[in-house]
């Protein structure tokens, strides 16, 4: 019988001792971190209560079912667990809990991102990017703040990003967007009715469009030139902590577009990158 399994057969435990046994259990890697006070203090139990649950475990006291512990706290660390995206923490969590969960959430949207991703979409992405004129985001709330980052790594490369709602001039911006130019809609659920006014003009001009959107998606997706999805991990209309799972996939897709263009010239973008950075270093461009 495993660490884990003998702790959950409390059939033998005192009220003490299951109450010891519980809180390692929800406790496991920051158990593993504590001294006998500090798990007597956090299970309000004497010193002599966990050692004889130590016992009753098969070991001979708590220095030796710490080092168990440890093993198999650092086992658990790298073992990823199912998390529910609209709470993927709850009330009582440990620090240590709360990094764990937030790790494989995070962990968890990528790797369904990866699977999910279709590589001619986003090579297709990419060449409308490179071609255009000019690139306009559609972007609001969180999702504006991650545009804002990919703008930020595009400038590294000279090309300049316009982010469309930045001033809350969307319908002018859309009004003045071109056919050599290329216009990318962040919306998580696709529901505007905004965006869809603006997909509608562009398309009338020919511009090429990008819709980054969940497959919940049902009014835009026939109006963009190209679509690339997000996971849905979260709750369509449910109360949720925060939009964590949409906003690591919209990120991760603009994190593959970028990286993708700078794939196209990679050894000219290093050597410019270079330069620049050198530039910057060495004062050159200080006021």
């Amino acid at each position: 019988m495993n660490l884990i399994q003998a702790l959950k057969d409390d059939r033998q435990f005192t009220p003490n001792e299951k109450r010891i046994a519980a809180y390692i259990l929800g406790n496991l890697v920051e158990t593993s971190q504590f001294t006998l006070a500090d798990l007597s203090t956090k299970t309000y139990t004497s010193h002599s209560a966990i050692i004889r649950l130590t016992q009753k475990l098969g070991y001979e006291g708590f220095r030796d079912f710490r080092v168990a512990l440890i093993a198999l706290a650092q086992e658990t660390r790298f073992t990823q667990m199912p998390v529910d995206a609209d709470f993927p923490f709850k009330d009582g969590d440990s620090t240590t809990m709360i990094m764990k969960k937030m790790a494989d959430l995070t962990t968890q949207t990528i790797q369904a991102m990866q699977a999910n991703l279709d590589t001619a979409v986003l090579e297709a992405v990419v060449d409308a990017c490179l071609q255009a004129k000019r690139i306009f985001i559609f972007a609001k709330g969180d999702t504006q703040i991650t545009a804002r980052s990919f703008q930020s790594k595009m400038t590294k490369l000279g090309i300049f990003i316009v982010i469309a709602e930045e001033y809350a001039n969307g319908a002018w911006v859309a009004s003045n967007i071109q056919a050599d130019d290329c216009a990318i809609f962040t919306s998580y659920r696709a529901d505007s009715v905004k965006y869809e006014r603006y997909l509608e003009l562009l398309n009338e001009k020919d511009v090429p469009t990008v819709l980054i959107s969940s497959r919940d998606a049902s009014v835009l997706t026939d109006k963009a030139t190209h679509w690339l999805t997000t996971v849905d991990l979260e709750s369509m209309d449910s109360l949720k902590i925060g939009t964590f799972s949409s906003q690591i996939a919209i990120e991760y897709i603009f994190n593959v577009v970028y990286s993708m263009i700078y794939m196209k010239d990679y050894t000219y973008n290093n050597e410019q990158v270079a330069k620049k950075y050198a530039n910057i270093a060495e004062g050159a461009l200080d006021d």
